[in-house]
């Protein structure tokens, strides 16, 4: 799945940097008119591994998704059918807090895989993150642990 995923989700990454770029006044006009073209931009630019730029945090972050979900929802049906009994309600309780618990769980994934699909190289052909510990590392020493 994520061999699909991983180049969709990157062109949705860059596409919304893009709008938030031209709505702050740093980019004149978006660099892809739609997303064929955010395709094969990315492709002719980058190639095969620019396509899969943030795959790492990209599977931890599923990763991490579903350890949240599956941790949780039990132990929080456990509860709620001892208040609510085993109905809708039970349920629904029970997959709130599953996926509060997945989202809290897997932000800070999510973080570095947004940062690392959108960063571009350097002038020295560098990248400013090497992997997801260096994102987060340079993230809170530059932004403060709440960025992540």
């Amino acid at each position: 799945a994520q061999a699909i995923a991983v180049p969709c989700d990157l062109v949705k990454v860059r596409m919304m940097g893009d709008g938030r770029l031209v709505a702050a006044g740093k980019l004149d006009k978006p660099r892809y008119t739609g997303l064929v073209h955010a395709f094969q931009t990315i492709y002719r630019a980058e190639g095969w591994r620019g396509m899969y730029a943030g795959c790492g945090p990209a599977i931890q972050r599923a990763a991490l998704v579903n350890l949240g979900e599956l941790t949780t929802y039990d132990t929080a049906k456990g509860y709620f059918v001892t208040v609510l009994g085993d109905n809708i309600g039970c349920h629904l309780c029970s997959a709130v807090c599953s996926g509060f618990f997945a989202a809290l769980c897997s932000t800070p994934a999510d973080v570095a895989k947004s940062r690392i699909m959108n960063q571009a190289r350097q002038a020295d052909g560098s990248l400013m993150y090497s992997g997801t510990l260096d994102c987060w590392v340079k993230t809170v020493r530059s932004e403060g642990f709440l960025a992540l």
